[in-house]
């Protein structure tokens, strides 16, 4: 630097190139699958206990919808502001296992502009845009339970470039679809208080389910039993009973 003055210099981040570099590890429609269950199983009321207990995947034409019976605190919009804030998991109460905003970054593989309905708010996001017009706020009449519309990113744009990652064609949705329907009932036997996932997909609904028999796990898919798991020491033992 030419100018040997003593002062101040400003020091920011990078934005599109921390989204990139986090996007790189949260890769593959199950990736996207298992971040956003994890979020919810995570999600905890004022009284910090665990609180959702159902997340519904829904493909559409123009977009992903997933939605789940939490609602949004404060801090969890905060976390959304701040991506690099940390980990949740010094946070009381109950037990939880992720980092939600960092986690919440997977979605970029499929969209440009997610949007999050929730507590009475409807965050529209858009990371290409200066710092303090990223996220626009609109109050909403709804406040019962959370949703992230993510419509498909169709076409090359200015964000696909910057996150380095292919726009989405009908093809990729399809295949999206297929592995969903794979990896979905297997998120279902490690989670702590979610009970029911539910896939939605050209008009046909499947609902996964939990149950607690005794010391198993039963997994029942369309109300037939899929599967029963033991936990013993940590461990998680299968015992395949597909029918």
């Amino acid at each position: 630097m030419k100018d040997r003055t003593p002062g101040y210099k400003s020091q920011s981040v990078n934005y599109l190139g921390f989204l990139a570099k986090e996007l790189g590890d949260l890769r593959g429609p199950s990736s996207l699958a298992y971040e956003l269950i994890q979020n919810a199983d995570d999600a905890k009321d004022d009284s910090l206990k665990l609180s959702a207990t159902r997340i519904v995947f829904d493909i559409r034409k123009d977009a992903l919808v997933v939605s789940n019976d939490a609602v949004f605190r404060d801090i969890d919009f905060e976390r959304i502001s701040d991506l690099a804030s940390g980990s949740k998991r010094n946070e009381e109460g109950d037990r939880t296992t992720g980092a939600f905003g960092v986690g919440f970054v997977s979605v970029y593989q499929v969209t440009d502009r997610p949007e999050i309905l929730s507590a009475g708010w409807r965050w529209i996001l858009r990371p290409e845009k200066r710092e303090d017009k990223r996220i626009k706020t609109i109050p909403i009449s709804d406040d019962t339970g959370t949703e992230f519309y993510l419509p498909w990113a169709y076409g090359e744009s200015e964000l696909r470039a910057k996150l380095q990652t292919p726009p989405v064609t009908k093809e990729y949705v399809e295949a999206f679809a297929k592995e969903l329907k794979i990896s979905l009932p297997k998120a279902i036997i490690f989670l702590k208080k979610l009970e029911v996932i539910e896939f939605i997909d050209k008009g046909k609904t499947i609902k996964i389910r939990r149950v607690k028999e005794n010391d198993d796990f039963v997994i029942y898919c369309n109300n037939k039993r899929q599967a029963i798991w033991r936990i013993l020491c940590d461990e998680l033992v299968g015992n395949s009973n597909s029918n």
